[in-house]
């Protein structure tokens, strides 16, 4: 199934679930609304790098944010720690670690007219672990939704409306 396919609520069933290999999907927005699944049988998308549930994720993210000082990041394999940037100086991360959505990087530096990677909209019971989302007004919206688990979900360079230079917005929750 494609990924347009996957991300497309006219194609869930309660139980659906769908992975995502690491890779460089590019500008997707995607909006959902109205649509319930049950706490016990949720839909869900999971990211893994070569081989479904290969990612391990714990309490926190294995990843630190691109402000971290020296000291935090010392211990970061070179592969994290010899990251790109593009040309506004912001980071582009390493796709090839977790599926990685990126806004349209032209839009520099404040990413407000990227919109959403996520918008939804009275949507309950969805699972969404082990994204990478980068250079968009803010990853996930969510409004009036329930029973999301949002687990090892690492966004970044995003804007939002209250704050045009925020670095790290993880979920909007209204």
């Amino acid at each position: 199934m494609s990924l347009e396919a996957a991300f497309n609520p006219s194609n869930w069933q309660a139980g659906d679930l769908y992975y995502i290999k690491a890779g460089d999907y590019g500008n997707k927005k995607y909006h959902w609304e109205n649509k319930a699944y049950p706490s016990g049988n949720p839909v869900a998308f999971i990211g893994y790098r070569n081989s479904p549930d290969d990612i391990v994720s714990e309490k926190f993210s294995g990843f630190n944010s691109d402000e971290d000082s020296n000291e935090r990041t010392a211990n970061l394999p070179s592969e994290i720690a010899q990251l790109n940037v593009n040309s506004q100086g912001h980071r582009l991360w390493n796709a090839n670690l977790m599926p990685t959505f990126r806004g349209s990087q032209a839009l520099a530096p404040d990413y407000l007219d990227n919109g959403h990677f996520i918008e939804a909209e009275n949507v309950d019971g969805i699972v969404f672990k082990n994204i990478q989302i980068q250079f968009y007004m803010t990853g996930l919206k969510l409004r009036d939704c329930e029973n999301w688990l949002v687990e090892n979900i690492r966004v970044s360079y995003n804007a939002t409306l209250m704050n045009k230079r925020a670095k790290e917005v993880q979920v909007i929750l209204i």
